[in-house]
């Protein structure tokens, strides 16, 4: 169970959700066109155009992909509210640090590789761009290979026992 939240409605099946987000893409094709983008999801680079743009420099792209992403936190928030899945939690302060890490190491990565996960594989794998399909297959082999290590390196956590007295 994801979320200790009783009585949440049902979910959307993965039909339902594989068809909107399909929609929701093609909608979103369709908005970053008119600024003269031919890619959805490129998002790696909106923090660099927003810099960019803050310091009176050029920031080029669709003004629609930093919309896009802003917008999922309001989104992802109703939804998880209007199916009632919605748990506000935290994590530990070593959570912190692993997840700030990760999201420093992606943003190297994204820079080496010319794009992020979701523009080289929702966008580029579908167009059949091959620096896209290679980066795709790197980022698995990648998951595995780093959810393999940490497997072996994390200390395996004891139960504890009860004792009889």
């Amino acid at each position: 169970v994801r979320s200790p939240v009783n009585g949440r409605k049902p979910l959307w099946n993965w039909v339902t959700l594989g068809i909107a987000t399909s929609l929701f893409m093609s909608f979103a094709w369709l908005l970053v066109r008119v600024d003269g983008s031919n890619y959805t999801f490129g998002t790696s680079g909106v923090p660099t155009g927003i810099f960019q743009a803050l310091r009176g420099q050029s920031g080029g792209g669709s003004l629609w992909i930093p919309i896009t992403l802003i917008m999922l936190i309001p989104g992802a928030l109703i939804a998880a509210k209007q199916s009632g899945t919605f748990w506000l939690r935290g994590e530990s302060s070593q959570r912190y640090v692993e997840l700030g890490a990760g999201g420093f190491l992606m943003g190297i990565g994204a820079a080496v590789a010319g794009g992020c996960n979701l523009g080289h594989s929702l966008v580029g794998v579908p167009l059949l761009s091959l620096g896209s399909i290679t980066s795709t297959i790197a980022m698995a082999v990648g998951v595995i290979i780093t959810a393999s290590v940490v497997k072996i390196l994390k200390p395996q956590q004891q139960p504890a026992v009860a004792s009889s007295s």
